[in-house]
């Protein structure tokens, strides 16, 4: 009973400290043991919460770690994992949902709403954002999962999205993980093919923006397409 009073206790002053500091300023094991104080609601989580951070090397990178290396972990459980995997994709969730009115006029607000759009994702994806006239975000879909070259990346389903949309312009967007925001050579051939598919229509391909980490590469802006805003 004692035991579970010092434990009850301390959890009190770890969300205290949250609630008068803000997470940024917790120390990585205490912010991953805020977290955990929720799938595993009783007892000391401190020792495992020191423990998966010293393990994955980080707070982040082990937000970012796969769901079954997760499971490995002695003392993590479906439900703490699936807790973690759930912390990146609500932030992305609630980027998006903040930004459904955004309007991408610039090259640079499209950066920045990419990079976030990525955040904690470590597998490559292609998205679709569709604009209308005044550059408002009408819809951004996931349309494939790995890397991008003229065979994989669905023309029809990007095609279908923008008409649905009633799109005027669309930016495409994917990521490197781990790797370098530079376009390969698919890259550039699958932009080409969809510039070219979206022309007849009058839907204006304003970029596509490659993204790794916390850095990103605008195509129209390296010379790969016509800079139109």
């Amino acid at each position: 009973m004692a035991a579970d009073n010092i434990h009850k206790k301390h959890r009190e002053r770890v969300k205290a400290r949250f609630l008068a500091e803000g997470m940024e300023n917790l120390p990585p094991h205490n912010a991953m043991e805020l977290l955990l104080f929720y799938a595993i609601p009783q007892g000391d989580v401190n020792a495992l919460a020191h423990r998966i951070v010293d393990q994955f090397g980080g707070f982040a990178a082990t937000i970012d770690a796969p769901y079954e290396k997760l499971l490995e972990v002695e003392g993590i459980g479906p439900h703490a994992a699936l807790l973690l995997k759930l912390v990146p994709a609500a932030a992305r969730y609630y980027t998006a949902d903040k930004c459904r009115d955004i309007c991408l006029d610039s090259i640079d607000k499209a950066v920045r709403y990419f990079i976030d759009l990525y955040l904690g994702i470590n597998e490559e994806q292609v998205y679709l954002t569709c604009l209308d006239g005044k550059s408002k975000v009408l819809s951004t879909t996931l349309l494939h999962r790995g890397s991008v070259n003229a065979v994989e990346v669905n023309v029809r389903k990007l095609v279908e999205t923008a008409l649905r949309c009633n799109a005027v312009g669309v930016f495409m967007a994917h990521n490197h993980p781990g790797g370098v925001a530079l376009p390969s050579e698919e890259d550039l051939a699958t932009t080409q093919r969809i510039l070219q598919v979206l022309a007849p229509l009058k839907i204006d391909l304003i970029d596509h923006i490659i993204v790794a980490d916390n850095d990103a590469v605008s195509l129209s802006e390296s010379g790969c397409l016509p800079l139109r805003r």
